[in-house]
């Protein structure tokens, strides 16, 4: 295990009237040897009006850094790759589709800004940060989703 694991964000809608619940999506490395190639992004699933988390392949640059600082803790490139990370790696080829329904996922604008505050609030010291995004909210269409650290 290279210790890399993904951070785990609430997303919720920023007005008080809305009924729509909370829920959590983790974005940033993939766990375990996935994470060496692939970090979890978000998209936009239109059929459940949600944010989900995507595996999807790193730069080169990106790889090589994760490489080099995974053998620098100890890590053994000889270790065994779990035949579900393999088939995972292969996926990162595909379009993006979601985890459960098989359906192709879309990005927006709105979603790259999401995936940048995410690692903003990732590096973030402070706990209870937060960041708005610019999506409205698909239950109340007055609010917008917000992104906090859980």
């Amino acid at each position: 295990d290279p210790g890399l694991r993904p951070t785990p964000f609430r997303v919720r809608c920023n007005e008080r009237t809305c009924r729509s619940e909370p829920y959590v999506i983790e974005l940033g490395p993939c766990s375990g040897t996935l994470g060496l190639v692939a970090d979890l992004v978000p998209f936009w699933s239109d059929e459940s009006a949600r944010l989900v988390s995507v595996p999807r392949s790193l730069t080169a640059e990106r790889r090589r850094i994760r490489f080099v600082d995974y053998v620098g803790k100890g890590g053994q490139i000889d270790d065994l790759l779990p035949l579900g990370a393999f088939l995972a790696a292969v996926d990162l080829a595909e379009r993006p589709r979601h985890p459960n329904t098989a359906e192709i996922l879309r990005t927006t604008r709105a979603v790259d800004r999401v995936a940048r505050s995410a690692e903003r609030l990732a590096s973030d010291a402070d706990a209870f940060a937060s960041g708005p995004t610019r999506i409205r909210c698909p239950h109340c269409d007055f609010g917008a989703l917000t992104l906090e650290r859980a």
